[in-house]
């Protein structure tokens, strides 16, 4: 044991010290996918920069301002400040994404680096802030590498550079404007106050801006786009990743400040550089590579020096004569007329309210994007169930599983739980998404629900848990739903169904078990234990069960993949909602429990049939219709009593049994 936990402190201070590294190139990559669905978007045709931020500020909104509306929290810093971030953030990112338009994605990406030199202009014109003269130098080499950049679109005569590469480029060198003002007090306010505030309330307010501005600046541009499934994939595809981009950045800058924060952002100009070789099959000028690497240089010796640009002042006092400016306008705050606070008390409880019913059509979303990233791999001839969620897991492994490693926190359940959990989740998610080789995406969707009815003979079998007689009618109601759907696909006849939609519906029956198998168990986990260590020791445990499926199962298919841009921004697409999906329902459970869970998926249903009719042009049979009702209907009976499956013994006596299972937990581990 002492040999164990020996090794355990030296490798966790060295793990602890590298996770910082690994979120970075999370982040990192993330970014480089905002890049490259922008500029997809763009090269499609589409000239909707404000459109494309519209769907990040709205996700943003909706699940950070439902956590501060659920906590029941006031503003720490006074709301007009958030609105003149959230401003400077929409004008950057507008003019950053115009410039896809007129300029090639490595000069974007790599010009973005401008924002450091505005920061070190701002900071020292209107906060004082001192600076030594390597970090000058540093910012110096940078620019004349950036300068390089601008030198090289100058002079690219073969147009691969863009339409017009300058005009592109000036357009991102005013957006790192923006960016500096909103990213100076961004890490001001993540570092003072906290961060799920900051991020709200920079949703909230840039989703104010770009209602108002869309109208204005983009309403002819978004009535000439012509719609298509890449087109949408790009737009989705773009707003999931700058959701995760806003959530991650706080934590790096938390972890690590603006250091690492910069030097992890360089690994996106690699793969901008990757995407406009291999994706647009453009040659990339040699000067590029020379400004990258002064790039490189100058934000290295920048860094050697480098000190917090927000809590640097030229002096004491002035830093907490700011600092307390806050204060004050947060008191002033508090003592505004009754009238105004006594409408919020009596509005609170009606957000709080609805929020878990936001929360549970985002999940809803977010899963009808899973299956319709999954069918259009499946549609695109890719038969690789496995390697779609090699990817998730990969990122659950490393967001979450970092997360516990920066805590220097123990496993408060024993690790095999959660491999079995793992293992069972794997195989579940295999055969799903190998049911859309064979079945349509509306009778995969809809035939999730047979999880239900696997958790109830599981619980009832292995827990003791009672039903009462309307659960089972409703359950009963909701199979006579899905057989239906069963009916449906045996009698198609125009084969819209699919190639074998039996087959199909067989292999999401047996996945629907091993998903109760998992839900069973990660929902007593997240009630009774940390959701982060859940979610990462499923990814982790994930991973290493996909490591070993993949070269055994999907080796042939994975070679005569023929590799395209659709193709892999579905699979980006798939990882990123699966990601999201993984990261909200356990906050979803904890909110609401099993059955407004189980409610709200039914709307992802109603997406599939949405995604069938006008994507795939395919028709839905009015069996579909019938069996949903009665799906909706069986639901509805069943919540009526509903109680938790791993809590309801059925008497006090199994209620303490369910606590001496909880005890075995902790006497394993202590073992």
């Amino acid at each position: 044991m002492d040999n164990n936990s020996s090794w355990w402190r030296n490798y966790e201070g060295i793990l602890k010290t590298f996770y910082p590294v690994f979120l970075g190139q999370v982040v990192s990559f993330v970014m480089a996918l905002m890049s490259f669905t922008s500029s997809l978007v763009a090269n499609l045709g589409a000239n909707t920069p404000l459109s494309l931020s519209f769907f990040s500020y709205t996700a943003l909104a909706l699940v950070y301002g439902g956590i501060m509306i659920y906590r029941r929290q006031k503003l720490q810093v006074p709301w007009y400040w958030y609105a003149l971030l959230s401003l400077a953030d929409v004008q950057g990112n507008f003019l950053v994404n115009k410039a896809y338009q007129y300029s090639s994605i490595t000069s974007v990406t790599i010009l973005d680096c401008w924002t450091i030199a505005w920061v070190i202009i701002l900071t020292w014109l209107f906060l004082g802030t001192r600076y030594s003269p390597w970090q000058f130098f540093g910012a110096a080499v940078c620019l004349g590498g950036l300068g390089l950049v601008l030198l090289s679109d100058a002079k690219a005569s073969d147009g691969s550079g863009g339409s017009k590469p300058i005009l592109g480029d000036i357009f991102v060198i005013v957006g790192t404007f923006f960016f500096s003002m909103s990213n100076v007090g961004e890490e001001f306010c993540v570092k003072k106050k906290d961060r799920i505030e900051v991020v709200s309330m920079i949703g909230l307010f840039g989703l104010l801006v770009t209602i108002i501005e869309i109208p204005i600046l983009e309403r002819k541009s978004l009535e000439s786009v012509k719609w298509s499934a890449e087109i949408i994939l790009a737009f989705c595809g773009y707003a999931v990743a700058s959701f995760m981009f806003y959530t991650l950045v706080p934590f790096l800058l938390e972890m690590s400040g603006s250091t690492l924060f910069n030097l992890s952002l360089l690994t996106s100009d690699v793969w901008a550089v990757v995407i406009r070789t291999f994706f647009y099959k453009q040659k990339v000028e040699w000067l590029y590579f020379v400004a990258f690497a002064l790039v490189v240089t100058g934000l290295i010796i920048y860094s050697k020096t480098e000190k917090d640009h927000v809590n640097a002042p030229a002096n004491i006092e002035e830093a907490d004569q700011r600092y307390q400016l806050l204060n004050e306008d947060e008191e002033q705050a508090d003592h505004r007329p009754m009238s105004r606070s006594s409408w919020w008390r009596n509005h609170e409880d009606i957000l709080t309210t609805f929020y878990p019913l936001f929360l549970g059509q985002v999940v809803s979303f977010v899963r009808a994007l899973i299956s319709f990233a999954s069918s259009l791999v499946a549609n695109l001839g890719v038969n690789t169930p496995l390697s779609l969620s090699f990817f998730t897991y990969t990122a659950l492994a490393l967001v979450y599983g970092g997360i516990m490693i920066y805590r220097r926190q123990k496993l408060q359940i024993p690790w095999y739980w959660y491999a079995l959990i793992g293992f069972a989740d794997v195989q579940g998610s295999f055969l799903v998404n190998k049911a859309f080789q064979y079945s349509s995406i509306t009778s995969v969707t809809i035939l999730d629900c047979w999880t239900i009815a696997w958790v109830m003979i599981l619980t009832w079998l292995f827990l003791g848990t009672r039903y009462s007689p309307w659960q089972f009618f409703g359950i009963a109601v909701c199979l006579g739903g899905l057989g239906l759907v069963l009916l449906s696909d045996a009698k198609a006849s125009d084969r819209s169904g699919s190639s074998k939609p039996i087959l199909g519906d067989i292999f999401v029956i047996i996945a629907t078990f091993f998903f109760s198998v998992s839900n069973v168990g990660e929902e007593f986990c997240v009630k009774k234990k940390d959701h982060v260590e859940v979610v990462s020791m499923i990814g982790l445990f994930g991973l290493l069960v996909t490591i070993t499926e993949i070269p055994i199962l999907e080796r042939k298919s994975l070679e005569s993949v023929k590799w395209s841009a659709e193709l892999i921004v579905a699979f980006c697409g798939y990882a990123v909602a699966s990601f999201m999906f993984y990261t909200l329902v356990p906050f979803l459970l904890k909110m609401s429990g099993s059955t407004l869970f189980n409610l709200s998926l039914l709307t992802s249903d109603v997406w599939a049939v949405v995604i069938r009719t006008f994507f795939y042009k395919q028709k839905v049979e009015w069996l579909f219709f019938v069996a949903f009702a009665l799906v909706v209907t069986g639901l509805i009976i069943y919540s009526k009593t509903e109680k938790d499956p791993v809590n309801a013994s059925a008497t006090i006596e199994e209620a303490n049994a369910d606590d001496q299972r909880y005890q075995l937990l902790n006497e394993d581990e202590e073992t």
